[in-house]
């Protein structure tokens, strides 16, 4: 099944990162497009996967490498290493 080609997403570089959401049921497939934005691709099993560009959303700074996803406590986190050489986290 191709994520980037079923929603449009731009390519990836590195490894991506996944995870699920049991509380809303929902995967999620965070990655790294070669212009160092990140870029979340999620989807309830079963229907068409949506995009999102979290670079965007979150006004956050280029990557330099792949990005590390995970819940806690009811929340997502993206945790990555900017072209700046500093640890971000974006969360929501």
């Amino acid at each position: 099944w191709d994520l980037t080609a079923a929603t449009g997403a731009p390519p990836a570089v590195g490894n991506p990162s996944a995870y699920y959401v049991g509380a809303e049921n929902t995967k999620h497939v965070i990655y790294r497009s070669p212009d160092g934005r990140l870029h979340e691709i999620w989807w309830y099993p079963g229907q068409t996967p949506g995009y999102g560009d979290l670079t965007a959303f979150a006004g956050a700074p280029p990557a330099a490498d792949s990005p590390a996803g995970f819940t806690e406590n009811g929340r997502q986190h993206v945790a990555y290493r900017g072209t700046d050489s500093r640890i971000y986290e974006i969360r929501w």
